[in-house]
């Protein structure tokens, strides 16, 4: 896991693979207009903290800690590892960002731009604050400009409203700051899958592909990647929200199958298989220091849930017999005189 949450803000680049966060003067070229934010550049090395919040609360907490970017869960205090690349893309946005069209002043029109403040109980603006110590900066994220990149903005004390000539894309729920998909393994780290419930059997890697145990003689694998695609499915298994582990919860819970799951980098794991009324949900038990997995339980979609609740019958399907005799009846037709 910490392979992936390096230190978010380096001095001079972080590569983030489509791109990086450069902590440099930002470029005059383009549209002319003040920086949204003029001293942020100065501090950015120094972030520490990013909320963002509507008007039903906390939408993302993200703080740093020990090096690792850590978020709180929606709407509870659960914690989990923020995705870092999309707040460095937030903050290189917010570094960048002009304000190149002073729009209205009128209160009674700040809804049409989504900049009314988040107090309002139908506000559909964001409020995003960056705190670097105890220096912090704070700006209303409205809607989107229609033609073209841009995004309405207003500082929550000032009346003045404002179009950016950047887009500043945040996702709609508290969980796609999250980083995601559950597992931080490829498909490749993979050496086996046990399914220990009474459906059981077991898969192993051999070389780049994988085979079933105890294949029974008179099987064969329905096609030759069927249990790749398997463990590909695992690996890359994504989720919806992340749920508390309260009691209650806990409880309601049927387990539709077990797995263990043998890795090269992260040792030995369980992954539970379980629904409640008819959403269905996982979570990952291990004694290899996963503290964080075992915080919560992933809900996923009933697909995800079908593509891992598999039985033996899934994978195989008979053999074509031997020397089979066909026998074809021939119908002689009559020719007509």
């Amino acid at each position: 896991m910490n392979k992936q949450l390096a230190v978010l803000f380096c001095i001079v680049v972080l590569a983030l693979g489509t791109g990086g966060w450069l902590l440099q003067q930002p470029t005059t070229e383009g549209l002319e207009g003040e920086l949204l934010f003029v001293d942020l550049s100065q501090k950015a090395n120094k972030i520490d903290r990013i909320q963002i919040e509507n008007s039903s609360g906390t939408l993302l907490n993200a703080y740093l800690s020990e090096g690792n970017w850590i978020a709180k869960v929606g709407y509870t205090d659960l914690t989990y590892p923020a995705d870092q690349a999309k707040l460095a893309s937030l903050v290189s946005v917010l570094l960048q960002a002009k304000l190149v069209e002073a729009k209205t002043k009128n209160k009674s029109k700040y809804f049409r731009l989504g900049v009314q403040g988040v107090e309002i109980e139908d506000s559909m603006a964001r409020l995003v604050t960056i705190n670097a110590g105890d220096d912090s900066w704070q700006i209303l994220v409205g809607n989107k400009f229609s033609v073209g990149d841009g995004t309405y903005v207003r500082f929550p004390k000032q009346t003045q409203s404002w179009r950016l000539d950047k887009t500043i894309d945040l996702p709609l729920e508290p969980f796609g700051w999250l980083t995601h998909p559950i597992l931080p393994i490829s498909a490749q780290d993979i050496l086996g899958i046990s399914r220990t419930d009474n459906n059981q059997w077991k898969i192993d890697k051999n070389q780049e592909n994988y085979e079933l145990s105890d294949l029974p003689d008179n099987k064969e694998l329905k096609y030759e990647s069927i249990l790749n695609g398997f463990v590909a499915n695992l690996a890359s298994l994504d989720y919806e929200e992340l749920v508390e582990a309260e009691s209650s919860f806990v409880d309601s819970l049927e387990v539709e199958a077990r797995f263990e799951v043998f890795t090269q980098e992260s040792g030995v794991f369980n992954l539970i298989l379980s629904q409640a009324k008819d959403i269905h949900y996982v979570h990952l038990e291990s004694t290899d220091n996963h503290d964080l997995w075992q915080k919560g339980y992933y809900q996923i979609s009933s697909y995800s849930a079908q593509q891992l609740n598999k039985s033996i019958e899934d994978f195989v399907s008979d053999l074509p017999l031997e020397n089979e005799e066909v026998n074809i009846e021939v119908v002689e037709e009559e020719i007509p005189k």
